[in-house]
């Protein structure tokens, strides 16, 4: 049955939320299948309770494109993100300065030079806001006895029982290398 078949002319009442958003766009039975469980664990939180417009974050495709977005172009730094940020830091330009509480420089800083915060973003704008409700990914990484754990770089896990939303598989992010077969890195 086609995906189109599936969506529902379900009228919600009030305001949207996440949920009635996906259950309009693929319906209920798809929707319980691959986005409820995995958005309750990744959110923390009730979907009928995520404002609507997070929905946008998942792209919504009808054909077999296999990539997550659709830009033109797309790929990985050939030597990796490290390497990367590394040449940007050896610059003579750029100034790293470590152990340091940014927010004792941020009066000075903001609206003179680029600036790349990684910090809560919430902090940043001194809670104007309020705290965010979410905050934190936890990765647990292992070394298996593999050469290949799952065949490709990321399996989502929709299923509540299953305590966790994803497995990466680093290796097939760069097909081009070499690996040994031995054994792979999985977050």
């Amino acid at each position: 049955e086609i995906i189109e078949n599936k969506i529902q002319n379900i009228d919600f009442r009030g305001e949207p939320s996440f949920e009635s958003v996906a259950i309009k766009s693929i319906g209920t039975s798809l929707y319980n299948a691959f986005i409820k469980g995995y958005t309750e664990k990744q959110w923390q939180t009730d979907p009928k309770l995520l404002p609507a417009d997070v929905i946008n974050r998942l792209p919504m495709r009808f054909t077999t494109e296999h990539r997550y977005f659709n830009d033109k172009y797309e790929g990985l730094p050939l030597d990796g993100y490290t390497s990367w940020l590394e040449n940007m830091a050896n610059h003579p330009n750029v100034e790293v300065s470590l152990n340091q509480d940014f927010f004792d420089f941020k009066s000075d800083l903001v609206g003179q030079v680029p600036i790349v915060y990684t910090g809560p973003i919430d902090r940043y704008f001194d809670y104007e806001f309020g705290e965010l409700g979410w905050r934190t990914l936890d990765f647990e990484s292992e070394i298996v006895g593999t050469g290949n754990y799952q065949n490709t770089s990321v399996v989502n896990y929709s299923d509540l029982d299953v305590p966790f939303t994803r497995i990466h598989e680093y290796r097939h992010l760069h097909p081009e290398r070499d690996y040994q077969n031995e054994s792979t890195y999985i977050s």
